[in-house]
């Protein structure tokens, strides 16, 4: 992998100096300066052209600030994905404005002789640094990662690397797998690679909760799965079953949870968002309802029995739970939950009723 990823910044290096590339990239510039959907809305907005080597193109191409960071275009048009590129300088339009085409082509000469050639190449080599070092430690990956003005070309790591930097710069939303809109943000191949992770990352975090079974095992294991749930690697319903394997695990469950949420209750608070994304506990599928069920029933066996001390935010957590189940379309109103009381009768006063005793 690391002679292919020489290789491959070689051929970008060689491409950087070739004439055919001045050549290639004057006529796009001069597209994005005759797209109208370009031109800055105000005097004050970035007028911005972004050099990149495509590895499906297998060459250097020049995108707008407007193809990049449109839902329409460039990075989310459902083929060309996020980390197929590298990027290699950015190009100040402002100064092209009100000229002529002649005086256009001799700052671009200039540019490209100049400036173009030697900071690209200096990128180059440092992107090359960055790659030997990334997942060595949590500074050489946060480097890695934002070295990129547009996104990391984590094709070009090993997958142990990968696996280092995913879990170093996890708390961030660099490797969010899909838009807004719900479009794929990576080709497959990268999919397929940052899956195993997320199946490794689980799996090591369980292991070390079920071995220690303390407080920061509880939420290394938590912190994880909440993250993956954000970036889109797990469905809701496989975030439930995740949080009803640590229901069964932890005898102190409501305790950890409840020092969990006071610790985060703060808006400056490290998982503040993940804090809030526990107790929301969205139902889209007939997947998520069974999940939710599951971890329903265990829920409330925890929370009734004589053995467990609950919380205020025990009873906020469950509080929750029983509304969103109670709201959702997937489960049928006469559908019996498993504790002898069927949907459309659900509530905290009715679970307390039921389990007085």
């Amino acid at each position: 992998m690391l002679n292919t990823t020489k290789s491959i910044l070689s051929k970008v290096s060689r491409q950087i100096s070739e004439s055919s590339t001045l050549e290639q990239l004057k006529n796009e510039i001069f597209l994005i300066l005759s797209d109208e959907r370009n031109i800055p809305k105000s005097r004050i907005s970035s007028y911005v052209a972004y050099v990149l080597f495509s590895f499906e193109d297998n060459k250097i191409v020049c995108k707008s600030q407007e193809d990049i960071y449109n839902k329409s275009y460039f990075f989310f048009d459902g083929s060309r994905k996020k980390d197929n590129f590298i990027h290699l300088a950015t190009f100040d339009l402002n100064q092209l404005s009100c000229r002529d085409n002649k005086k256009i082509e001799k700052i671009l000469d200039n540019w490209f002789k100049e400036t173009f050639i030697v900071t690209s190449t200096e990128k180059l080599m440092e992107l090359q640094d960055l790659i030997l070092s990334a997942g060595n430690s949590i500074s050489d990956s946060q480097k890695f990662i934002f070295v990129s003005d547009v996104t990391p070309p984590i094709s070009l790591l090993e997958d142990c690397q990968l696996a280092k930097v995913f879990e170093d710069t996890i708390t961030n939303n660099v490797f969010q797998l899909k838009s807004k809109d719900g479009q794929d943000l990576f080709s497959l191949k990268s999919m397929n690679r940052l899956f195993k992770i997320k199946d490794t990352l689980i799996k090591d975090t369980l292991d070390k909760f079920k071995e220690k079974q303390d407080y920061y095992s509880f939420e290394s294991f938590l912190t994880s799965i909440l993250r993956l749930r954000t970036l889109n690697y797990l469905t809701a319903g496989e975030f439930y079953s995740l949080m009803k394997t640590g229901f069964e695990i932890n005898k102190n469950i409501w305790r950890d949870i409840d020092y969990f949420f006071k610790s985060n209750s703060l808006d400056f608070s490290r998982f503040k968002n993940e804090s809030t994304l526990l107790i929301n506990f969205e139902v889209n599928s007939k997947e998520d309802a069974k999940a939710i069920i599951e971890l329903f029933n265990l829920a409330v066996k925890l929370f009734f029995s004589k053995n467990n001390e609950v919380y205020f935010s025990s009873d906020n957590y469950l509080s929750k739970m029983v509304k969103s189940i109670g709201e959702t379309k997937w489960i049928p109103d006469d559908y019996d939950l498993g504790i002898g009381i069927p949907k459309s009768r659900l509530s905290m006063f009715v679970l307390r009723q039921r389990f007085a005793n």
